[in-house]
């Protein structure tokens, strides 16, 4: 990945970060970096940015074997 790619790539993580990974609406990612929702997907999917797995304490508690 070259070094522009990966500045671009790290500014949209911290943008999908800031609007808690909701990319479209008046509060999403995309908004906040002045595109469209649909040009959003199109480079989160060029520069592999995918959501991460959410993981809560019942589903973790589960795995462990406890109640």
């Amino acid at each position: 990945m070259s070094g522009l790619a990966q500045v671009e790539r790290d500014h949209i993580l911290r943008v999908l970060e800031s609007s808690n990974w909701v990319v479209g609406g008046r509060n999403g990612a995309a908004e906040r970096l002045g595109m469209k929702r649909t040009s959003l997907i199109y480079r989160m999917q060029k520069l592999r940015i995918g959501r991460p797995l959410i993981r809560n304490k019942d589903s973790l508690s589960n795995l462990a074997g406890g109640d």
